[in-house]
């Protein structure tokens, strides 16, 4: 579940038990579902899973990806909102993510192949979440500058 530059440093279970310890408003975790869940009678967002048992609450599930899956979200949407996201889609992203998030960026670009949609993506090979500024800026000027000239 987590790794720094390839090596493996906690598993889900572990991640699970550290925030435990940090209590209800914990860390990565429950920063997740403080965004991305639906509130509970309480107020307070609803856990994806339990921390203990490891069990998925399919309502919370389906509540993320109704609302914030984007390959959901092109494949249902894409002709509505394919036209106003054509040529504008640009993808950066380590391929050592911290939390393994370079899978679901590969999942994206699949679905933007399978929707015939133009897109650039480029891979910065040995990179975490944390990619650097300087990087990144390098990669938008090229994704601009390789972008069709506009001749109306």
């Amino acid at each position: 579940m987590l790794r720094d530059h390839g090596e493996p440093h906690a598993t889900m279970q572990q991640l699970s038990q550290a925030e435990q310890v940090l209590g209800d408003y914990g860390g990565q975790l429950a920063s997740f579902e403080w965004v991305f869940s639906p509130r509970g009678p309480d107020g307070r967002s609803a856990q994806l899973f339990n921390r203990t048992t490891g069990d998925i609450d399919p309502k919370v599930a389906n509540y993320w990806r109704e609302h914030y899956d984007i390959v959901e979200r092109l494949k249902t949407n894409w002709n509505t909102i394919g036209p106003d996201l054509k040529g504008k889609i640009h993808l950066f992203v380590g391929t050592d993510d911290t939390f393994y998030l370079d899978g679901a960026a590969h999942g994206l670009l699949s679905t933007l192949d399978q929707l015939g949609e133009r897109r650039i993506s480029l891979s910065f090979p040995a990179e975490t979440t944390s990619i650097s500024i300087s990087k990144a800026q390098t990669a938008m000027r090229y994704s601009i500058e390789s972008q069709p000239k506009c001749t109306a």
